[in-house]
């Protein structure tokens, strides 16, 4: 596993695991749409997931599907279907026509509906979104069980729970807290009564990388969270970070 392509490279989580992984001497192909940064070994192909990737997938050992939309900020349940669903099954299928039959990809534990519907174990996986977003996530998984040609890839479907930490989007809770604390401001915020499971996009992108020891083994699609099987109540998580960074504004 030495050329990796990643879709998705300039979103949140794509854009770590770059870094991650060229700092380990990957050489890398990087679909993106957004802006592109200076990484070794590093080949970029600008464009989305219906432009010309053939020519970088055939020479890929592992695909990293990265790619979506909607995870941090609003679209239309149409631009939801087209993206997350449409495109990204075309995608998938056009890797394997490619001979690119080692994929890792994102799902999200928005897959799973509300807090209490989310279990700490894989195993037992029962979908039940609540939102567009969800609902084109949980298409897409559905269809890629539906592949006739699923027996001959290796798969695994990592549902990311919520992940924080370094280049997070800046509307989201962690920098908006850290933010706050910077620049020494109050911070409001809900109850914070709701139950998350938060891993640190350091400890995410490592166990994507430590992932791929599984592609050694015969063909499979496996289910797996991308988390660290613990719940927190989010106020407790903003009194975490509240405490490390040794503040004296309130909270």
């Amino acid at each position: 596993m030495k050329k990796i392509f990643i879709s998705g490279a300039g979103g949140y989580i794509g854009s770590n695991l770059a870094s991650y992984l060229s700092k380990r001497k990957y050489h890398l192909f990087c679909l993106t749409t957004k802006r592109k940064y200076k990484l070794k070994n590093t080949k970029w192909i600008f464009g989305k997931m219906n432009s010309n990737c053939s020519k970088f997938l055939k020479q890929s050992d592992l695909l990293v599907h990265c790619a979506a939309t909607g995870v941090y900020k609003k679209e239309s349940k149409e631009n939801l279907n087209k993206v997350n669903y449409k495109d990204s099954i075309s995608f998938l299928k056009n890797a394997y026509a490619c001979g690119c039959k080692n994929w890792i990809i994102l799902g999200s534990s928005f897959e799973y509906g509300f807090v209490k519907n989310r279990p700490i174990s894989a195993k037992k996986t029962k979908v039940k979104p609540i939102d567009d977003y969800g609902r084109s996530k949980v298409r897409l998984f559905k269809a890629i069980q539906k592949l006739k040609f699923l027996k001959s890839c290796k798969i695994l479907y990592l549902r990311t729970f919520h992940v924080y930490g370094g280049n997070e989007p800046k509307t989201r809770l962690y920098p908006s807290l850290t933010s706050a604390i910077k620049n020494k401001k109050f911070f409001k915020m809900t109850k914070g009564e709701e139950l998350r499971d938060f891993i640190h996009i350091d400890s995410a992108v490592k166990k994507i990388h430590l992932s791929f020891k599984k592609f050694n083994n015969k063909n499979f699609f496996h289910v797996k969270h991308l988390a660290t099987g613990k719940k927190m109540k989010v106020k407790d998580f903003a009194k975490k970070i509240h405490k490390i960074h040794m503040s004296n504004t309130k909270l």
